[in-house]
């Protein structure tokens, strides 16, 4: 008999591993789903998901999203009889349903399978980390985990076929992963044209067709992204951070800052720790 649970029974973020091993007591059904998101990843053995008239069977690598309010109806295959998955319950962000491009396998189920090793691994020692910090009491512990969740959306972004970014030029592509890599070194527009082996006038349209924005401007809010994760997550300096993302001129930082977060790096720290 699968374990039947109300609407809502965990809190707005919850993270976990659970093993359910052996028979069917363990088994989960929540005939309202829950009030949030879920995401589930196959460690080991076979789940078991159910919706409606059929099922799906979650091997070893695969990653699961539960919309909101969906029914719940998982537990193990009757001829593996285990199955481990790592978990978290969330809240998500409006920015990122843009990687929520998934196959969608069952109603309001979504599901990517990691092929790649290597990928795999990361995205495990993710959710390790996500777990270990729910059940610790460091200090602004839910904010890490969810900015530890988005990198493993990205991740699984990265390998999605159906994603927006993996439908762009090979050579777009190409740009963006070297701004990414590089954001701590001076950048120039020239550049990144002789790396896509086109001129800086043709470069530059193309990125904006495919992006929507110029490559200074995706450059630039990749820069303030990834400070805004260092304000958040260290007590570095400003000044240092500023430096780290490739933007060494302080009072420059502080402009673009606030032109893009409607806020100075000062007070997004202070709020963020409120």
């Amino acid at each position: 008999m699968a374990k039947q649970e109300p609407l809502g029974s965990l809190s707005p973020f919850a993270a976990g591993r659970t093993d359910i091993v052996g028979d069917h007591s363990r088994d989960i059904y929540r005939q309202n789903g829950l009030q949030d998101w879920t995401l589930h990843y196959t460690y080991a053995g076979l789940g078991r998901i159910s919706g409606e008239d059929q099922d799906y069977f979650s091997p070893v690598g695969d990653v699961l999203l539960h919309k909101p309010r969906i029914v719940s109806d998982y537990g193990i295959e009757d001829s593996i009889k285990q199955w481990t998955h790592l978990w978290t319950t969330f809240q998500m962000p409006n920015a990122w349903f843009s990687l929520l491009t998934w196959p969608e396998i069952l109603p309001g189920i979504y599901c990517l399978h990691i092929e790649d090793p290597s990928m795999r691994q990361r995205i495990e020692q993710m959710l390790f980390d996500i777990i270990d910090l729910y059940q610790s009491p460091q200090f602004k512990r839910m904010e890490i985990c969810m900015s530890i969740l988005h990198s493993i959306l990205l991740c699984c972004d990265s390998v999605n076929q159906t994603s927006a970014e993996q439908r762009l030029d090979p050579r777009i592509q190409m740009s963006m992963q070297y701004m990414h890599q590089h954001l701590h070194q001076g950048i120039a527009l020239d550049q990144l044209a002789e790396q896509a082996a086109l001129s800086v006038s043709r470069y530059a349209h193309l990125f904006r067709e495919q992006t929507g924005l110029t490559p200074i401007q995706y450059l630039e809010r990749e820069r303030i992204q990834r400070a805004c994760n260092e304000l958040l997550m260290s007590t570095k300096p400003i000044a240092e951070i500023a430096e780290a993302v490739g933007i060494p001129d302080p009072a420059y930082f502080t402009r673009l800052f606030r032109r893009q977060c409607r806020m100075t790096p000062r007070a997004f720290r202070k709020q963020s720790r409120l």
